[in-house]
């Protein structure tokens, strides 16, 4: 393990020539560089790959899917740019995917993300996937709901796909997950989102997703409350269709037909949507 050891520079490439290593840490530190083309070719036998937190750049290599064992891939918080590999998706043994806060999507084809997460619904083991704070440029597409929740290796169904979306809406809008510190057997993360509802959903969510506008000095600080109360009632709308979806029991969770008829109810939500959190759909979640 090398990580979080303060050191600089770029990884010798002698590091990615041991083919008999099982596991690579050098996450937390300042080293740059890009990755080798051929690294999944020269570490056959690699299972926990920890890049993060540096400043690599360049590609994501596709031979890292020839080490067919990998377990964990984390290469959050580096300049990594261009399109998934989609052979990832063949890794079967694959549980944790972390690729926040990069580049990645960035100048490349628009359905890049769509195509990664179609690949990834034969991975039965997946249990964290995240893909945030990238420049995606798409409109977050309905087959993630496609994954086993959350790859406990249940078998799919409309019950399990609608826990998954629930439980993937409090992730944005909190910005928090399932397996943060904070939560224990006392707390999950849709116990914290419930005790928030109606009226302290302000206190829970994102901060990132309220965007402050330049107001006119024109503007009366009446003007400005109705507005926050309209955002209020909105984030609350959508929090509470994440807590009902993930509800325990699939017989709690609300359907597709239910989520529509909530949202039609919700006074000018889409409006509301749009100016909190379009960068879901057309920026870089």
């Amino acid at each position: 393990m090398l990580s979080s050891i303060n050191v600089s520079g770029t990884v010798p490439a002698s590091l990615y020539n041991i083919s008999s290593l099982e596991e690579l840490s050098i996450s937390a530190n300042r080293l740059h560089g890009r990755l080798p083309a051929g690294l999944g070719s020269t570490l056959p036998n690699l299972q926990n790959f920890y890049v993060g937190l540096n400043q690599f750049d360049g590609p994501i290599p596709s031979s890292l899917a020839n080490a067919s064992g990998l377990v964990n891939i984390d290469i959050d918080t580096n300049v990594f740019i261009g399109p998934i590999p989609l052979n990832l998706g063949t890794l079967r043994d694959i549980e944790y995917l972390n690729f926040v806060d990069n580049l990645l999507g960035q100048s490349y084809e628009s359905n890049n993300l769509k195509n990664f997460i179609d690949c990834l619904s034969n991975s039965s083991n997946l249990k964290f996937l995240d893909l945030g704070y990238n420049h995606w440029n798409s409109v977050l597409p309905h087959s993630i709901a496609n994954l086993s929740k959350y790859g406990m290796g249940a078998e799919v169904s409309r019950g399990g796909d609608m826990n998954s979306y629930g439980v993937l809406l409090l992730e944005m809008f909190t910005g928090k997950r399932p397996t943060d510190n904070m939560f224990s057997d006392n707390i999950c993360l849709r116990s914290y989102a419930k005790m928030s509802l109606p009226s302290e959903v302000m206190n829970i969510v994102d901060p990132r997703l309220i965007v402050e506008e330049d107001e006119e000095p024109s503007r009366t600080n009446q003007n400005s409350t109705r507005n926050t109360a309209k955002v209020e009632v909105c984030l609350a709308s959508v929090l509470q269709i994440g807590v009902s979806c993930s509800a325990e029991l699939s017989g709690e969770r609300m359907n597709a037909r239910q989520q529509e008829m909530f949202l039609r109810n919700c006074t000018r939500l889409e409006i509301c949507l749009w100016r909190t959190c379009n960068f879901f759909f057309l920026r870089s979640y």
